[in-house]
């Protein structure tokens, strides 16, 4: 009879443990959702993206983009990709500036990272290593003249 008590304890824990993960994993995701809808609303009302606010989106992905294991850096990292993605998106043509791609490769990346299990993390990090050392020395080199090509695409 002890048993029998024991095992139906153990898998009681064990569906406890397997609806927590869902139920974390299932906020997880909700909280990007909410994080991508919070970016795009705010940029709604936006009609003329800033040459300010474009530079500040660059420069925190540019500074930041190695610091995602930090849920708060990761977040932003979503609203700042999120940002130039949509600024992209106002332009009148398909875009194929490097910043348009920075933004939608940065927010990807950081959605994966944040919505992967802790022992997931590392192996997404590995995993776009390159990408993210190709960005850090584009962005070295030629951030600048980035962030003024990418005004004039916006605003035309």
């Amino acid at each position: 009879m002890k048993g029998k008590h024991i095992v139906a304890s153990a898998l009681a824990v064990t569906i406890c443990l397997m609806g927590c993960s869902n139920n974390k994993q299932a906020d997880i995701d909700a909280e990007v959702t909410k994080l991508e809808e919070e970016a795009k609303k705010t940029l709604q009302d936006v009609q003329e993206y800033s040459k300010e606010d474009i530079k500040k989106a660059t420069t925190y992905i540019h500074e930041n983009m190695n610091k995602v294991k930090d849920d708060e850096v990761v977040k932003n990292l979503i609203k700042a990709g999120t940002y130039l993605e949509a600024a992209a998106k106002a332009g009148a043509t398909e875009s194929s500036q490097k910043l348009a791609k920075l933004g939608k490769d940065i927010h990807t990346y950081a959605s994966d990272v944040y919505k992967a299990a802790d022992d997931k993390k590392d192996a997404i990090i590995k995993e776009s290593s390159n990408m993210i050392s190709s960005w850090k020395d584009t962005l070295n080199k030629e951030k600048n003249k980035l962030i003024d090509e990418f005004q004039k695409f916006i605003n035309h």
